[in-house]
């Protein structure tokens, strides 16, 4: 009962152009274990609209160990939006957290089935860039998309890292190999 109500009142705050109120109420509900999706949703919504990058991260991995229906169920758009948001202010440190949240087996976006490999490419180039390459090895494993494999196997920043059966042929004749490291 206290969690739909604190669910209407943040949607009734949010409404009326009181967004401090609005996310003090969803912030609240989502104490609750039973919180709704819809509520976790606003909450990352109204973190993200007061530009809380901090307070979004945080939310986004709450969300992706343990809730993961509700992060699976927000448009990924939310997050492609932020992650150039965060590459204009050259905030590489949490675009990583923010990559190493989304790229997890919890999330399963339901509007993209592609987004996932895309995240992976990006979190790659950003680990190859702090210098963390075994990171960056085990994160190509994963990419599963065959453009992606195909993009990352052409990438000369990535010559001695790529398995060597992500290259064009390889993609083309079986997606489902697996991986093998390139020797240098």
């Amino acid at each position: 009962m206290h969690n739909a109500t604190l669910e209407t009142a943040a949607n009734c705050a949010g409404e009326t152009g009181n967004f401090d109120l609005a996310y003090e109420y969803a912030v609240a509900g989502t104490k609750f274990y039973r919180s709704s999706d819809r509520l976790w949703r606003l909450r990352l919504q109204l973190e993200l609209q007061a530009n809380r990058d901090d307070l979004a991260l945080s939310t986004v991995q709450t969300l992706a160990n343990g809730r993961g229906a509700a992060l699976n169920s927000m448009p990924s758009e939310i997050f492609t939006a932020w992650n150039s948001g965060l590459k204009l202010k050259k905030d590489d440190l949490t675009r990583c957290s923010l990559f190493a949240a989304l790229t997890s087996t919890s999330y399963q976006p339901e509007d993209s089935l592609t987004v996932v490999d895309d995240f992976r490419r990006e979190y790659v180039d950003l680990l190859i860039r702090a210098g963390a390459t075994s990171a960056a090895v085990s994160v190509v494993g994963e990419i599963e998309n065959p453009s992606t494999r195909m993009a990352v196997s052409l990438d000369p920043r990535l010559h001695g890292i790529t398995p060597t059966n992500l290259g064009p042929r390889a993609v083309t004749t079986s997606p489902a190999l697996p991986l093998t490291l390139a020797k240098p």
